[in-house]
Parts: C-alpha cells; structure tokens; sequence
C-alpha cells in the first residue's frame, strides 16, 4: 500500500507541477498579448570606432524608451595589460551610455576581456561574465566567449553552467541567449554540428544574439532565431552589405520575437523641425537669397558679359551666417567668382556681385547654394537658379487696334522671339507669334497661332473661367507693377473665353491664389486655312496701374496645342513672380 500511495503522490504531484508549469506559461504569453516586451540590442562599438556614432544610437535608443536594453560586446577598446587604463575606458564607456533612463545588461566581447587579466576589471564595471536573469517571463542568459573561437573550445565550467540555466528555465514564455561571437557562422549556417546549437536545440532557446562581425545577418535554423547584430560605432568595411551603423529593436509578444534593425540615423527627437524652423526653411527659399537683377537674354538666347547682383537676408534674428556662396555653373555660362564668403551678423543682408555671360542661356541655369542657419549648430541648404530674363518689347499704339482678329494694325508688326518647348523632349508646338502694345490705360494682346489641321482645333469652352488650359490656348503671366510682386495669369481660347486668377508669393513661401478674381476683357479671334488669331484688350484700371513709357514690367507667355499635347514658352515657367521676363514699354 505505501508504496502504492507513494506512486500515486508522485503521479499527481508531477500533474500539479506540470498544470502550474503551463498555467505560469499561459499567464506569461496572455502578459505578452496585452503588454509586449520591447528592449534594444546596441551593436559593437570598438575595433577602429567612428566618434560619436555609439554615443548617438544610444540617444536614439532612449527616445524610444525600450524596456530594456542588450549589448553584443565590444563596448570599450581593449588589447591592453594596462588594468588602470581599462579601468578608465570602462568609466568612458559609463558616461558614453549614462542617458539610458532603462537597465542595460553587458555582453563580454573580446575587446571587453582580451586577456584573463581583464576578467577582473570586467566583473568590477560590468559584472559577471556569465549570468541570466528573467523579466516579464522571458529568461536572458549571457554567455561569455571573448576568448575562445569554437563551441569546442569554451571551458567545461561555462558549457555546465549554460545547460543547467537552460534546463531550470524551459518554462519561460521565451528564452534568449548572448555572446558575442557568432560561432554559428562557421557551423550550423555551414551545415556543421555545434556543442552549443544542440543545447539550444535541446531546451527551447527561441533566439540568439551576436556580434562581432560589424555585420549584419540573421538566419533560423531549427526554429531558433539567430541574429548577428552588426556594428553601432565599430569600424564598417566600404562594402558592408546591409545596414551600416546600426542598433537592433526587439518586440515580443503573443505571436513570436520580431527582430528589427534600425539605422543609425533614423530616430530623431521630437523637435528635429519646429514650426517656427519650418517657417524659416520656407522664408529663405523665397526670399533669403534672390537675384537682384536678371542676366539679360537676347534675341539669340545669349548673355552678354553682364553684372548680376545676389541679395542674401539672414532672416535668423539670433544666429551669424558664416558660409560660401556656390555656383553650379554649365558648360554654356560663365560665373566669376564661383565662390564666395558670406558672413552676416543676426538679422542682417548683404549683396553681393557676380559676373556672368551665356552662349545658350535657357540650355540650363547656374545654380547658386548657401547655408543659411535655422538654429545653432543646424543650417538649410538653400539653392536658386540664376534669374536670366529674356527681353520684349510692348510699342505704343497709335490708336486703338479694332479687334477682329485680323491683326491690320501698325502695332502688330513686330512679333516677339520665338517660343521654346514647355519641358525636355516637348513636341513643338507650330509656329507661334506674340504681339503687345499699350496706351496709358488699356495694354493690347495679340497672338496668330498656325495649325497645320486647322479642323482640328479644339476650341469648345465658353463659360469665364472654364478651363480652357485644356484646349488650345494662349497664355500670359503679367506682373504690372513689380515692387508688389502680384501677378495676373490669363488663359484664352481660340473662341475668346478667359480663364483667369492672380497669385502672390507670401511671406512664408507659399503662393497666395486669388480663383476667385475675375478681369475684365474685350477680344475679338478669327481664323484661316492656316492659323487661329486672337486680339485681346485689357483695362490697366483693374490691375491699379498707368502705363507709361520706359515702365518695366514681369512677363511670360505660352502657347498650348491640344492637337499634338504640346506646349511652349516664352521662357521656363515657375510660379516665382523672379522668374518671369522683362517686357519694357517704349
């Protein structure tokens, strides 16, 4: 009987132990449902260290505010007898990770005990070399292997004390292994036996962490995750493959460990742009550095040797401007100098003078850039083309041209340029001419547009504001009076309706659009067997100006051929009121 009683005890004991085994399992994995585990994993940091990037990722870790977090090993620069200078790169490496608000557990690297004689300056700043600890049902366990290169190599007493850790600890929801060199590359990835992969096999590790390599890779083998994490600060060869620098983010949960590494560089404070930045960033590419005058274009598309004058406004009221102005010059321009200094104090402007000339001046721009400052210790890069403006002429009319689209008057005798493609590789449009005059309060439009497939002209819209920019069409931007900046764009069909708003650049960069402004307007439009004619009147009373003789004013036009979805311009188009040409009235 008692032996009877005594099975029986042990049968229901090894029932009750098993049901809390598997309680304590359950409740640990519905902890990680609700609540998941996050901790970080920080890479090497030394062997040839880049400075600052470790004490970086570790900023960058403690804005995410893991629960915790690992390290692969490598953490000080070792190679030395010298147990008082180890001594002091443990205190360096202290200060290095002193923001971590969160525990940070050490892995032993072979930078970190290169000799026996390091063990004991180790264990002072960062503890046993072997340990394990358990946290929210997940078991830890951190072997050191900075000495050895093979599983086969590793003292008896470490292997011991590895498998009675595992062997106590089958019950967590999740278990992880550290060290810090990756043994499982020359084995187990090779398809060879390793003493360690079978003990992990053996008793449920679900991951394992390394490093070493200053490399980046992961693979699973027999459902254990291994991952050897690459380098957080440790010299990088030229041509790691993966990520460079780097930590790594661990999220456990319900349905498994999903490992992510992250690039150093990626996670920035909440304030990496401020709105009042942002305001500034927009400022100063409108306005903190423009041309004061444009490079005039000739007839030709050429510059002649001219003067050009850069303006710089540091509209910072707390930070100098200490840079170099930069052209980006191409092979059909000249700007001299190509460089030069600009220091501003807080607030203050500048300008500064350049000598420019072009044998092709629409072929491409000159490209100017300065670094002006949103904070200290942060600049925006800012770059603007060259303001080269082509020039028209707008003749005074002798009398009022009558406007049926027959173009008979002396004022439509001289037609501007030609056009130029809208955009690279634009089908051209067919030949296009422009014709302008004015009197004191009316300024007169003209344009005769030849189609070959006159037929085919589409010309359908008829209600203001349509958008006749889908049809065939002429297009002007006028900017009447250029110390307000305001600008008049105006589309017309072949029929006459005009579509039209004004715009003005604000103060923070952005365009202020006015759809609902509509002007007034007389036309009259013809057409042949060979083009579409358009004659266009406009009273100056609605744009608050008077025009009179040696008045310069913004200008660009274009024509839109709907037949061959074409366009072309006068000169680029860009919303920049600075961008536009000059038309000068005579």
């Amino acid at each position: 009987m008692g032996t009877r009683h005594t099975s029986i005890s042990i049968l229901i004991l090894t029932i009750l132990l098993t049901a809390l085994l598997t309680a304590a399992v359950s409740a640990a994995e519905t902890g990680l449902k609700e609540n998941p585990v996050r901790f970080a994993i920080l890479g090497d940091r030394t062997g040839s260290p880049a400075p600052g990037v470790y004490d970086e990722i570790v900023n960058e870790i403690e804005r995410l505010r893991p629960e915790l977090v690992m390290t692969v090993g490598d953490m000080i620069v070792g190679y030395s007898t010298d147990t008082a200078e180890l001594a002091s790169r443990w205190r360096g490496y202290r200060e290095i990770i002193k923001p971590l608000t969160m525990p940070i557990h050490y892995t032993a690297g072979n930078n970190d005990i290169t000799y026996d004689v390091a063990e004991s300056v180790y264990r002072e700043f960062a503890g046993e070399p072997n340990y394990s600890f358990d946290y929210r049902g997940l078991h830890f366990a951190i072997l050191d292997n900075s000495r050895w290169e093979s599983s086969a190599e590793l003292p008896e007493g470490y292997l011991s004390w590895l498998e009675t850790d595992l062997k106590e600890h089958q019950d967590a929801a999740y278990t992880f292994v550290f060290m810090h060199k990756p043994f499982w590359y020359k084995t187990t990835l090779q398809g060879f036996p390793d003493t360690l992969h079978t003990l992990f096999n053996a008793y449920g590790v679900d991951a394992v962490f390394t490093g070493h390599f200053h490399q980046y890779l992961a693979n699973d083998f027999d459902g254990i995750q291994y991952a050897s994490i690459g380098s957080s600060g440790g010299g990088v060869s030229p041509d790691v493959v993966g990520p460079k620098y780097h930590f790594a983010w661990v999220t456990v949960d319900a349905q498994g460990i999903h490992l992510a590494p992250i690039a150093y560089g990626a996670v920035f404070p909440k304030d990496v742009v401020t709105g009042e930045e942002y305001v500034l960033e927009t400022r100063f590419k409108y306005v903190g550095m423009r041309c004061v005058n444009p490079a005039p274009v000739g007839d030709d598309g050429t510059v002649e040797p001219s003067t050009l004058e850069v303006a710089v406004h540091n509209l910072n009221s707390s930070v100098s401007v200490d840079d170099t102005l930069r052209w980006e010059t191409p092979d059909s321009w000249t700007v001299e100098p190509a460089t030069m200094p600009v220091k501003l104090a807080p607030g203050d402007s500048g300008q500064f003078v350049f000598e420019v000339a072009s044998t092709a001046a629409f072929a491409a721009l000159p490209e100017m850039s300065l670094s002006l400052p949103l904070r200290e210790g942060r600049n925006h890069l800012v770059s603007r083309a060259l303001h080269a403006a082509r020039q028209a002429s707008c003749i005074k009319a002798g009398s009022t041209p009558k406007l049926d689209g027959r173009l008979d008057e002396t004022c439509w005798r001289e037609p501007m340029s030609p056009l130029m493609p809208a955009w690279k590789d634009a089908p051209s449009v067919e030949p296009t001419e422009f014709y302008f005059a004015y009197d004191r309060d009316n300024l007169y439009l003209a344009a005769r547009c030849e189609d070959s497939q006159i037929g085919s002209v589409k010309a359908e819209l008829k209600e203001h504001d349509a958008p006749v920019y889908t049809e065939d069409c002429v297009g002007y931007f006028i900017q009447p009076d250029l110390s307000k900046r305001m600008v008049y764009q105006i589309y017309f069909n072949p029929l006459g309706t005009a579509f039209d708003i004004h715009f003005k650049p604000g103060g923070d960069g952005f365009l202020n659009d006015n759809y609902g402004w509509d002007g007034v307007y007389e036309v009259g439009s013809s057409r042949d067997a060979e083009a579409w004619t358009i004659e266009i009147k406009i009273p100056l009373e609605q744009f608050g100006v008077i025009a009179e003789s040696g008045q310069r004013w913004g200008i660009n036009f274009r024509r839109k051929q709907a037949r061959l979805h074409a366009a072309a311009d006068w000169q680029p188009i860009d919303s920049d009121p600075q961008t536009l040409g000059e038309l000068e009235l005579k």
